[in-house]
């Protein structure tokens, strides 16, 4: 395949010069011109390369935001759903003690019962636990 070339005219120090040549010998160029076609693979390479690190950088940072996109909107809805829970345990709260009629400071000693169940379960609460605790 024969194509046009332009002769670009290049400064190298002397242990550039060294690492160029054994460049051609290690890709075993013609010598004739085995400079110009290690520098044409070198320049190649490393267009490649910086092309790809664009492309990583761009691909990261576009799936990043798609990921952070994803999990805020997740949260949201948690949060929402979490409220939503929220109320609905205080209506049923409210609507027990108005029920039964409890006084303040037994309610209080209930919800100190239920937290301290809480922990001592780790969040894990079984009837039958629940019905144990209230023989006590």
């Amino acid at each position: 395949m024969a194509t046009d070339k332009k002769r670009v005219s290049t400064y190298l120090a002397d242990d550039e010069v060294r690492m160029l040549d054994a460049i051609v010998d290690l890709l075993h160029l013609n010598p004739q011109n085995g400079r110009s076609e290690a520098i044409e693979a070198a320049l190649k390479f490393y267009f490649a390369y910086l092309s790809n690190q664009m492309n990583t950088d761009y691909l990261c940072g576009i799936y990043g935001r798609q990921v952070e996109a994803i999990v805020h909107r997740a949260t949201d809805r948690i949060s929402s759903q979490l409220f939503k829970q929220a109320v609905e345990t205080n209506m049923l709260t409210r609507i027990v003690a108005f029920e039964y009629e409890l006084s303040k400071d037994e309610y209080d000693k209930m919800r100190s019962k239920a937290v301290a169940a809480v922990k001592r379960s780790t969040g894990r609460i079984s009837l039958f636990d629940t019905m144990q605790d209230s023989e006590e």
